[in-house]
């Protein structure tokens, strides 16, 4: 999911007509914290750094993004 929303945003960056970004969920059921923790207890720590600078990078981007 968070490389579907650093492509959104970079995306969106890029195209003259967006001037807002909405995220919005699906369903009745939701996941806040943005990470699995049973995925997290099962991968390398190698992973979780990349996975962890990856959504650090993705949400920077995103909150930097310029409102127009």
């Amino acid at each position: 999911m968070m490389r579907d929303i650093d492509t959104a945003v970079v995306k969106a960056r890029f195209n003259d007509d967006v001037s807002v970004i909405l995220i919005t969920g699906h369903g009745h059921k939701f996941f806040s914290a943005g990470a699995s923790i049973q995925m997290l207890n099962s991968v390398t720590p190698g992973f979780k750094y990349n996975f962890c600078l990856h959504a650090n990078e993705t949400l920077s981007r995103f909150e930097q993004t310029p409102s127009w």
